[in-house]
């Protein structure tokens, strides 16, 4: 009985794979060692758009764009001498024309007799993994070159990270900061200030254009215009805080001149022991 009993272990094990295979979201594809598709899952249907009946008899090559049809036959090579490629990320086409990012397994099927009798190509779609990390590149950059400085720390006011202007802005560089706390930058009468700070900040809210002022690595003040963000894990809690700081040194000084100017011009006028008037060109006051 135990001899009846293994092939039926077998055939359902073999049902179990090939459930498995048909209903993954990756695009499981098989086909002959030189590149004929002889099987397509609905993950490739989903993927690339095709059904298995229009692509099924046809060469794996109707997915390669053109510029990388070297590509195809490389991997088809390698197969052909029993070699695997593993997690190669590449283009491929859709129905439509348009291409996706795919993350590509490609390896050689053999039988009992260690004969080469096919391949199996394995794609997942990585093409909204590829977009948030060039968002990610090309958000870095802007960070690295604004003329603002852009510092990020811990919920409890560690620094993460800084971009070029805080070096310029504050004197130090990115390495003689990270891991320290945000308070080297407060003066010494200010640890009520950062305690309010880090508490709104905990608790969600947004501070915008606060002015204040931080010191800098020679100890001169500095005049600053801050924003503070705090930013947030999927579940809402308050992971860390995004802050940007403008040096407003020569606007409070422009304004603190300002200021001096009309206080003297109006000690001038109250010490004229006459009246002073003032007409427009037509004559009137």
């Amino acid at each position: 009985m135990a001899r009846h009993r293994r092939p039926q272990a077998d055939r359902g094990k073999l049902s179990e794979l090939a459930s498995i295979a048909e209903f993954s979201d990756d695009a499981i594809i098989g086909g002959t060692p030189q590149g004929v598709i002889t099987s397509w899952n609905r993950g490739a249907e989903k993927i690339y758009g095709y059904s298995a009946g229009e692509v099924q008899g046809r060469h794996v090559s109707l997915l390669t764009p053109l510029d990388r049809s070297e590509e195809c036959s490389r991997i088809l090579e390698k197969i052909q001498k029993g070699e695997t490629t593993r997690h190669f990320e590449t283009l491929r086409l859709r129905k439509d024309g348009g291409q996706i990012d795919v993350s590509l397994t490609a390896s050689p099927v053999k039988n009992a007799a260690g004969e080469i009798t096919g391949f199996v190509a394995i794609a997942r779609d990585i093409t909204g993994l590829k977009r948030t990390a060039d968002n990610l590149v090309q958000m870095a950059a802007i960070v690295e070159s604004a003329d603002d400085a852009i510092v990020s720390t811990t919920a409890d006011g560690l620094i993460l990270s800084w971009n070029q202007a805080a070096e310029k802005l504050f004197g130090y560089s990115a390495e003689e900061v990270q891991g320290r706390p945000v308070s080297i930058f407060y003066p010494v009468d200010s640890s009520q200030e950062l305690s309010q700070i880090i508490t709104r900040l905990n608790q969600g809210e947004r501070i915008a254009h606060f002015e204040t002022v931080r010191v800098r690595k020679d100890g001169s003040l500095l005049n600053v215009s801050l924003t503070l963000s705090p930013t947030k894990n999927e579940t809402g809690n308050v992971t860390g805080v995004s802050s940007i700081a403008r040096d407003i040194s020569d606007r409070k000084r422009a304004a603190e001149e300002l200021a001096q100017q009309k206080e003297m011009l109006q000690t001038i006028f109250d010490q004229i022991p006459v009246i002073v008037m003032f007409f427009g060109p037509d004559g009137k006051m």
